[in-house]
């Protein structure tokens, strides 16, 4: 067996252990075919999305078609009330030294203790990074516990957590990781544009 063969089997199996939402031809999890990602980077022609000014090599942020950076500390509105009744936060992500097509791990993190959110999981998607100045991917969704059924479930507005994003190597361990902490603000009801 080759190494690039090796290499995708190790990254097939990553995936399928993570527990990933859908499946392209190849067996590998892809955020722009899953239903976890509504928009994507890859649907806005390719040099459409700036870079943020200086952009670090690795940032994460929000955005549901261009990555947005987010300051530290700032208040994300709205929460996006999903269609399925549940609730997220966009993620988007760029990165100059990635590859094109990298696995990134994603979510939410409690800010003080570091791990997933309470009644969330980490995302572990395949994405194709797009554009020349500063290639990023948006349209993600980070979800948060709770549900319209049970809105007490809900983080409250005002609630803080981190943004965290992962490039995952072949191997499993982080190439890159970059988080923000944000503030939830009000909800809103999500529209497809």
């Amino acid at each position: 067996m080759g190494t690039h063969s090796r290499q995708r089997l190790v990254l097939v199996a990553s995936l399928f252990a993570c527990g990933c939402h859908a499946e392209s031809d190849s067996g590998v999890a892809r955020a722009n075919e899953d239903a976890t990602a509504a928009s994507s980077s890859s649907s806005v022609p390719a040099d459409a999305c700036p870079p943020p000014p200086s952009p670090a090599v690795f940032e994460v942020g929000g955005g549901s078609s261009c990555f947005e950076r987010i300051a530290p500390g700032q208040t994300v509105s709205p929460l996006i009330q999903g269609a399925q009744g549940g609730y997220h936060v966009w993620v988007g992500v760029g990165c100059s030294d990635c590859p094109r097509d990298v696995v990134l791990r994603y979510g939410l993190r409690d800010p003080v203790t570091h791990a997933w959110v309470s009644g969330t999981i980490a995302e572990q998607v395949l994405i194709t990074l797009e554009g020349q100045q500063w290639p990023q991917f948006a349209g993600l969704r980070a979800f948060l516990p709770g549900t319209v059924a049970k809105p007490s479930s809900l983080l409250s507005e005002g609630t803080n957590v981190l943004v965290a994003a992962s490039v995952i190597a072949a191997d499993g361990t982080a190439v890159h990781d970059a988080e923000v902490a944000i503030i939830l603000g009000e909800v809103a009801k999500w529209t497809q544009p």
